[in-house]
């Protein structure tokens, strides 16, 4: 038997940061990125397009945004964009 070094991918909340876990399962990172990124945003997380190449997706957990009525995201933490 050997112990292997397995690359894993889990979403964090930019705001809070709170990792994504499945209600269901418990699971809280996953073998491909775009599971782990499908899993939270199937859940309610929502994402924040990069505003170049050179920055990240920004990822928000249900507790740390709000929508109003013009679909105008607020997070938590300031950040305001288009849903």
């Amino acid at each position: 038997m050997s112990i292997e070094v397995l690359q894993m991918f889990t979403v964090q909340c930019d705001c809070c940061k709170e990792n994504y876990s499945d209600d269901h399962n418990g699971w809280s990172c996953w073998s491909e990125f775009d599971s782990a990124r499908q899993q939270a945003l199937d859940k309610g997380w929502i994402e924040k397009a990069a505003e170049s190449e050179h920055d990240d997706l920004m990822h928000f957990c249900p507790k740390c945004f709000t929508i109003d009525d013009e679909d105008i995201i607020t997070t938590k933490s300031g950040i305001k964009f288009q849903n």
